[in-house]
């Protein structure tokens, strides 16, 4: 991991944080248990689609780019996610306690609460 006093960021929605505290809190009871059922897939996903959204999309919307353009654009990200998807299921299933564990640090480590407006 990049080691650096400068970060991006970006927002997302108050349901993804909860999902992610109770995955977090999950993966540190039972590791191997969460591995299995999904969640942690479901909510890297969600990180990742969100991410999408404000890095890829948003910027679209901003400079009015034209309705196909978007319309493209979400496809793109479509096939993307698929294939994300099915690779997150794969290397999940591959990980260990202390691999998760370490996930479940990181995961800690990129979400926060700031402060509302």
């Amino acid at each position: 991991m990049v080691k650096s006093r400068a970060h991006i960021a970006a927002p997302i929605h108050e349901d993804i944080y909860e999902h992610a505290a109770r995955v977090i809190i999950d993966l540190r009871q039972d590791p191997m248990a969460i591995r299995g059922n999904g969640e942690l897939v479901r909510l890297i996903m969600r990180l990742v689609n969100s991410s999408f959204d404000f890095y890829f999309l948003s910027p679209l919307q901003s400079v009015k780019a034209g309705g196909m353009t978007v319309k493209v654009a979400q496809m793109g990200l479509s096939s993307t996610e698929k294939g994300m998807h099915m690779v997150m299921k794969k290397v999940i299933a591959s990980l260990d306690a202390t691999q998760l564990l370490s996930l479940a640090d990181f995961i800690e480590t990129i979400i926060f609460q700031g402060e509302g407006r």
